[in-house]
């Protein structure tokens, strides 16, 4: 029933989830073939309705399932238990990566305090760090808080994207304006040659153009 399980989720379809995890309350914590957990996957596909719900019947969430939710307490309960902060996930993300991504300002915050890695790349072949999340999924609190504790500016992902490319794409002067504040390369190029000028250029946002040409 996983497969029926994560077809339901994709589909957005919460009375097939519901009876599914009904008559098999185990597969509230199921894993699809790449081993990411339900509750991870509804949040991935756009489904955060279902995600909560099957949270609700869960009866404890691993950090991964915590993250992803932005379910503070229950982070802070397994870290002080001796989970590690760090620990990637199946699919290669941390507890920060989630937070990040998902704009989940409360739980970033404290995973910073706590000690988390700033610059801590997943384990797959985007070679992410948190701050390139938070940037590609417009948070931009997350962002700015990421940048106020340290972290690098100037990292490259996969095919040498910075968060600068991300804002710049997102038309996100406020980000850039902190970006290059603290150092960012506003000439940096991706593997394609492509800057963050053009990204913002292509979107239509002439005032960051400029603002990143000057």
């Amino acid at each position: 029933m996983t497969d029926e399980l994560f077809t339901a989720i994709a589909a957005g379809d919460a009375d097939v989830v519901h009876a599914l995890t009904t008559a098999d309350p185990s597969l509230v914590h199921a894993h699809n073939a790449d081993g990411v957990p339900a509750i991870v996957w509804a949040c991935y596909v756009g489904k955060p309705d279902i995600a909560a719900m099957l949270a609700e019947l869960a009866t404890d969430l691993d950090t991964a399932e915590a993250a992803v939710l932005g379910r503070v307490d229950r982070v802070k309960e397994l870290v002080e238990r001796g989970a590690p902060i760090d620990a990637k996930s199946a699919d290669g993300f941390t507890a920060l990566h989630y937070a990040a991504f998902f704009g989940h300002a409360e739980l970033a915050r404290f995973l910073v305090d706590a000690g988390a890695q700033l610059d801590i790349r997943a384990k797959n072949d985007m070679q992410v760090t948190p701050l390139h999340s938070a940037a590609a999924g417009g948070h931009r609190e997350v962002a700015l808080l990421l940048i106020a504790a340290g972290a690098d500016v100037n990292a490259a992902q996969h095919h040498g994207w910075t968060a600068l490319h991300a804002a710049a794409q997102h038309g996100d002067a406020e980000l850039a304006g902190a970006l290059i504040e603290r150092g960012a390369d506003a000439d940096a190029r991706g593997e394609d040659g492509t800057t963050p000028a053009e990204l913002a250029a292509a979107g239509g946002f002439d005032d960051l153009v400029r603002a990143l040409a000057g």
